[in-house]
């Protein structure tokens, strides 16, 4: 096997997903599906405005979550590019099994080694894990656990 060969299958599969104001890193594996905007048909009663309600996605009501608003910042107006990310469960306490984040526009495929992954020195805010730089710039990962601890 060729180190060229080797690099590759070590690479790590992302989707680089905007977001208003910076782009969320996710590993391929947790998405299940990305599909148009569509607006909750069930509102989120619990008074957190980052919870925005319910969807129906392939036969299930899972939650949507604004990335945005859980940090404090506003919902940037739907447009003909946002989307939704469909995210599969980490947490095997997550019952529902799916959870899905409103994006502002179509991810993008990124190969990454994760040894050469470096990290920013920059603040994480709420459901962020760190920050990296990536061919794109600097992109945040996000503490994908612990968004959906709050959404227990």
């Amino acid at each position: 096997m060729t180190l060229q060969k080797k690099t590759q299958e070590e690479a790590l599969s992302t989707l680089l997903m905007p977001v208003a104001g910076r782009i969320v890193m996710v590993p391929n594996t947790t998405i299940a599906e990305i599909i148009p905007y569509q607006s909750p048909l069930l509102r989120d009663e619990s008074g957190q405005a980052w919870r925005l309600g319910s969807i129906p996605w392939r036969g299930i009501n899972i939650p949507l979550i604004s990335y945005e608003k859980l940090q404090g910042r506003g919902l940037p107006s739907a447009n003909i590019n946002t989307r939704i990310a469909v995210f599969n469960r980490v947490n095997e306490s997550f019952e529902s099994g799916f959870w899905a984040m409103v994006i502002q526009g179509i991810p993008r495929q990124l190969k990454v080694n994760p040894e050469s992954l470096q990290t920013l020195d920059r603040a994480v805010e709420a459901g962020d894990a760190q920050w990296a730089d990536s061919e794109y710039g600097a992109v945040v990962i996000p503490d994908l656990d612990w968004i959906e601890q709050q959404l227990i």
